[in-house]
């Protein structure tokens, strides 16, 4: 199911944290923009009885990118 939508370039990262303390951060650069069968991405697997508490998008640096 669709948890968050977020307005991001690809030099943004990405950060998803789950009630049970898992954290993933990921730059939006290296996310797939469409998934086999065009069923969309998944980025994070949960464990069982785990949700996702927070969504948050990390502005990236344009001095970085170059």
């Amino acid at each position: 199911s669709l948890i968050s939508i977020r307005e991001v370039v690809d030099n943004d990262d990405l950060m998803i944290i789950t009630t049970k303390g898992i954290m993933i951060r990921q730059n939006v650069g290296e996310i797939r923009v469409m998934g086999r069968n065009t069923q969309g991405v998944r980025l994070i697997k949960l464990h069982e009885g785990d949700t996702i508490s927070a969504v948050a998008s990390v502005v990236g640096d344009d001095e970085e990118a170059e």
